[in-house]
């Protein structure tokens, strides 16, 4: 009963980490702001990064940058 326990605790909390920034990546930047309010603010600079280099849409990343430093 312990070692179960033990494993669905792990099985939850590991995946919350690095399942968002994989998700984040290939969805449009409409879907970005909805996660990104709830990731820390260290996530949406990497995740800002790698939009930057793939989709290279200059306009609509400041927009979302402006939007993160008002919540900040």
């Amino acid at each position: 009963m312990m070692c179960h326990h033990k494993r669905i605790s792990t099985v939850h909390v590991t995946p919350l980490f690095p399942r968002p920034t994989r998700q984040i990546q290939p969805f449009p930047l409409r879907n970005v702001p909805k996660p990104l309010y709830i990731n820390p603010p260290i996530q949406p600079m990497l995740f800002h990064h790698v939009t930057l280099s793939r989709e290279n849409q200059g306009r609509k990343i400041t927009a979302t940058l402006r939007k993160f430093q008002t919540v900040k």
